[in-house]
């Protein structure tokens, strides 16, 4: 269920993207709690997260490769994720991308003159 003012984007079982046009920024909820990123700190978040490296830390068996924190930009947040949270993650913010695109490629055809 979307929130007021809000329109959801995608969502896995323990997180949801949502859009705030009023504020032209994404509402990311992880675990309950939320973070609000502009565009390019959203797009760099998911950056981030698909550039940690799970071969590596499924491979190193020390204890600092059990999980990896992500302070990303324009936040005062940061996420201590495990292997199975960064999976998850990724696929949010993956099915983000793609649920946002999509609108966009509708948008454009709902909005292209006809050409006869």
């Amino acid at each position: 269920m979307a929130k007021q003012g809000l329109a959801e984007v995608f969502s896995t079982m323990n997180g949801k993207v949502f859009q705030d046009n009023q504020k032209l920024s994404f509402l990311v909820e992880w675990k309950g709690v939320q973070s609000s990123y502009k565009l390019p700190c959203f797009f760099g978040l998911k950056r981030r997260i698909d550039a940690i490296d799970l071969v590596g830390m499924l491979n190193d068996p020390s204890a600092g490769y059990d999980f990896e924190v992500v302070a990303p930009c324009g936040s005062d947040r940061c996420f201590v994720l495990t292997i199975p949270e960064i999976i998850e993650f990724r696929s949010l913010l993956a099915g983000a991308r793609v649920m946002l695109e999509l609108n966009s490629i509708i948008y454009e055809c709902l909005h292209r003159p006809v050409l006869c």
